[in-house]
């Protein structure tokens, strides 16, 4: 069983299963698995610290994570279209570079580790 992340804000009630699916990244060594674990709890900590007004980012960044790891569990990923996506969540994480610095940097991450998978 994976472990959950509980949103707070205008994530209210939603649970984000992250950890659990990283275990299905197929192409991913046992260490890179813990690898984008740390990371995607780092930024999932990270989003909980954006005010309420930066609530509607954080989704916007919450989500494009989401989608990225769902595109990275593919029996067969497609490349092309994790590059989009984790380009996507680096976009979508520029909109909380004035409140949560941190949050691009570890999107970067992210999408950096999940390119080199696929």
């Amino acid at each position: 069983m994976g472990d959950t992340f509980n949103m707070s804000g205008d994530f209210r009630g939603a649970i984000v299963n992250i950890k659990g699916r990283i275990d299905h990244i197929q192409h991913a060594s046992a260490e890179d698995r813990e690898s984008l674990k740390v990371l995607f709890d780092e930024l999932f900590k990270e989003l909980e610290k954006v005010p309420r007004e930066s609530k509607p980012a954080a989704e916007a960044v919450s989500k494009t994570a989401e989608r990225l790891l769902d595109d990275a569990t593919k029996p067969e990923p497609n490349k092309s279209l994790l590059n989009i996506t984790a380009e996507g969540l680096i976009e979508a994480s520029k909109a909380l570079v004035e409140v949560v610095p941190n949050a691009i940097i570890v999107a970067e991450k992210i999408a950096r580790f999940i390119g080199g998978l696929a």
